[in-house]
């Protein structure tokens, strides 16, 4: 046996393999991945046994109910057939509603979630069809499917009802249809493109940047061959036309005033702002930002890691090949150009920053990429393979090889994007429902107050009787009209929400027509350019919400009003808090999750210090029961606040802990226990405030001197027990916190 060199080797395999083709009339490496490939059983056989492998995972993984994000929104809009945010998705609608209607059981948001573990998994099929179509093997075409579906950004938005699996299956079907027509030419194909493309422009908007370069290459194609003519024009305009007849269903939303439904779309002029996005702006991903310039070179980093992390790394040498086998055909270069195309235009114009939260809602979009990497992963694989196959065995080892990376992205991905116990939107949703008065008024902002709360009314009927309404829409000229018939009790002076036009009213003077007939509460912060309220009303925390009150009735002790007493106050407050799970660590600050933790920690600590500050008040200090009770309270949700950080991390905002030591103390003139736990509080709110060359805190000095001399200044004595040296807060909260990821790591094990 001679041993070579690699350049020797694959030039010795090379001139062999071209001999025994001209001898037995077999291609080579490069006819094969250039010939038109027809599908056999075995391609069939393995696009059944992706979908399904896929599809079990997914289900596996699936929300049980409502996510974050539009989801809720979308949702809401599936159920009632309502019209969604610009543009509108009716498409996407209609295939989620038939998911609704299906009987297979769970609540309506898991068979919505449902639908998009269909369309990625048929996503998933369609790229090993075009990897096929291209003269891929068919193991490199099975594991392409295996690695996009299982990739984590794919694999997330699979699991939650959102528009973004359908648009991969579309993507995904008009790659395969512009493969199949360069081999056949054949104007039927051209005709279902048209068709598809309709359906995509149907979707989502962003695939006009992969059918128009398609389109004028059919129509070249079609020229060249002198199958091109008026006949031909005119159907391939009918087919397009019959693909985005699916937006027949905005004007019909719009006539039967569907609740929760955007826009109004019974006008020409309405329904053309609604289809072209002039609401967001037609150009942009989101309203209200601002463009973020200058950002272009940052986006692209951004996406080249997010890339590489896709394809494990390894994949970026098969997609690099990929690409060079697919340039060598033109619709490989028309699929270059789209892809290219698209990139460049979301990185340039999508005027969103590149921070955590905000980066998360960009990533979504480059799944329309992805689609086109993957194809190209398959084909770059294929082509590598048959470069080194030099016998079966080979062959074989390979083979299974090659699917170890299906393998290794899933076991990589499950544990990142397991959802199937995430009840977390939806216990949002019934926390902030749940302690509102009957028949009350409440006021949302944001998608994460807005989606999840009108999510659990409208699809699960919780709470039907309280009036949501959403701040940002009711700026719209059309909302009073679409909209303003499901409130006949509530007083609307204008026919919008806005303070600086002649048709337009103050939230002041919304809540001043409307305080004195319905109790409201607000979720979220108050619309941007509106500081009306602030001579007006003023906010007291209920839970996840706030309680609106007149400030000509919050003044010393009747901060408590309108409750009959302090004690109902008091009472209200710790009945209205969160007492679900809190989101746990591995919810990254990109995602929503993450916004929800936060609303959890809130939700207890505003209402602390509104308590702690409220017994300071001398009113209350001339009822001392009244007072012990109010710090109580206060000391059990400071302590609940405190408990709810082991699972979510450690807070290290040292006035926090200032203010539970101080609240505890005061509590120490009724409880001596409560003295334990200031000088915990306080030792740790030293430890952090003259860390690292802080303390500027002006009150820091005398409790350092407080803790060193054990005095409690609210009893006036020397401790009898101290808390041992270094027994402070957080030394007790990190004990907690790594006796919690224990207890997970043992309940992961346990159900493993």
């Amino acid at each position: 046996q001679r041993r070579v060199t690699w350049g020797i080797w694959h030039k010795a395999m090379k001139s062999s393999t071209e001999d025994e083709a001209v001898n037995n009339k077999m291609p080579t490496v490069d006819a094969q991945l250039e010939e038109h490939v027809e599908f056999t059983a075995a391609d069939g056989v393995a696009a059944v046994v992706l979908f399904v492998l896929i599809f079990v995972c997914y289900l596996c993984t699936v929300y049980p109910t409502v996510p974050g994000g539009d989801s809720g929104e979308l949702i809401v809009v599936a159920c009632n057939l309502g019209a969604a945010h610009p543009p509108g998705y009716p498409l996407w609608t209609w295939l989620a509603h038939l998911f609704l209607l299906l009987p297979i059981g769970g609540p309506p948001a898991w068979r919505v979630n449902v639908s998009s573990c269909f369309f990625d998994s048929a996503a998933s099929v369609v790229i090993l069809l075009c990897v096929r179509s291209w003269g891929g093997s068919t193991t490199a075409s099975f594991v392409a499917g295996g690695m996009f579906a299982f990739s984590q950004q794919i694999w997330l938005y699979a699991l939650q009802g959102e528009v973004f699996p359908l648009n991969n299956f579309l993507v995904a079907c008009l790659l395969l249809l512009t493969i199949r027509f360069s081999h056949s030419r054949s104007p039927s194909l051209a005709y279902f493109g048209a068709f598809v493309s309709g359906l995509c422009l149907s979707n989502q908007h962003t695939t006009v940047l992969y059918v128009l370069p398609t389109a004028l290459y059919v129509l070249v194609c079609l020229y060249r061959t002198s199958a091109l003519s008026f006949e031909v024009l005119c159907k391939l305009s009918i087919c397009g036309l019959l693909g985005v007849s699916p937006y027949l269903h905005l004007p019909w939303t719009a006539s039967r005033l569907v609740i929760d439904s955007w826009g109004d779309q019974s006008t020409m002029e309405g329904f053309l702002r609604h289809f072209l996005r002039q609401e967001y702006g037609t150009f942009k991903l989101a309203s209200d930002l601002g463009v973020e310039e200058g950002l272009f070179v940052e986006r692209l980093s951004k996406y080249v890691q997010y890339l590489c992390q896709e394809v494990l790394y390894v994949g970026i040498v098969f997609v690099c090949a990929g690409v060079l086998r697919s340039l060598k055909r033109g619709e490989g270069r028309v699929v270059a150009f789209n892809y290219v195309f698209y990139m460049a235009f979301m990185f340039y114009l999508g005027n969103l920053p590149v921070t955590d939260f905000y980066l998360g809602v960009f990533m979504r979009f480059w799944q329309q990429g992805s689609v086109v990497v993957f194809i190209w992963f398959g084909l770059g694989l294929s082509y590598l393979l048959r470069l080194v196959r030099v016998s079966l065995w080979t062959s074989r080892c390979l083979s299974v090889l090659c699917l170890s990376l299906v393998l290794t992205q899933v076991i990589l991905n499950w544990k990142r994007v397991d959802n199937h116990d995430n009840f977390y939107f939806a216990n949002y949703g019934r926390d902030a429902l749940k302690p509102l008065p009957k028949n009350s008024i409440l006021l949302v902002n944001e998608d994460i107050n807005n989606n999840p709360i009108k999510y659990v009314q409208q699809c699960e009927g919780f709470r039907r009787d309280v009036s949501i309404l959403s701040i940002p829409l009711m700026t719209y000229h059309w909302w009073l009209r679409t909209q303003g018939p499901h409130y006949p009790d509530i007083h609307f002076r204008a026919s919008r929400y806005h303070p600086w036009e002649s048709d337009g009213y103050s939230i002041a003077q919304f809540l001043v027509d409307n305080i004195s007939k319905k109790q409201i509460f607000i979720a979220g912060d108050w619309k941007y350019g509106d500081p009306t309220h602030e001579q007006v009303v003023e906010r007291m925390p209920h839970g996840f919400t706030d309680r609106i009150v007149l400030r000509s009735t919050v003044q010393g002790i009747s901060m408590a009003k309108p409750w009959k007493s302090l004690s109902s106050y008091t009472t209200a407050l710790l009945k209205a808090v969160p007492h679900g799970p809190v989101p746990p660590l591995k919810y990254g600050p990109e995602s929503w999750e993450q916004v929800i933790r936060n609303k959890n920690y809130e939700a207890w600590l505003q209402p602390a210090h509104r308590l702690a500050k409220l017994s300071e008040s001398e009113e209350v200090k001339a009822k001392p029961k009244e007072r012990q009770q109010i710090l109580k309270a206060a000391a059990t949700l400071y302590t609940g606040y405190f408990e709810r950080r082991v699972s979510g991390g450690l807070d290290f905002v040292a006035t926090n802990y200032r203010d539970a030591g101080t609240t505890f103390g005061m509590y120490s003139e009724y409880n001596e226990t409560a003295s334990d736990d200031m000088f915990r509080y306080w030792m740790s709110y030293v430890k952090l405030e003259t860390s690292n060359g802080r303390g500027n805190d002006p009150g820091v000095a005398e409790i350092r001197n407080i803790v060193a001399a054990h005095f409690n200044p609210y009893r006036r004595e020397v401790a009898k027990q101290f808390p041992a040296a270094g027994d402070d807060a957080i030394a007790m909260l990190e004990r907690m916190q790594r006796r919690h990821a224990r207890t997970q790591t043992a309940r992961a094990r346990d159900e493993l």
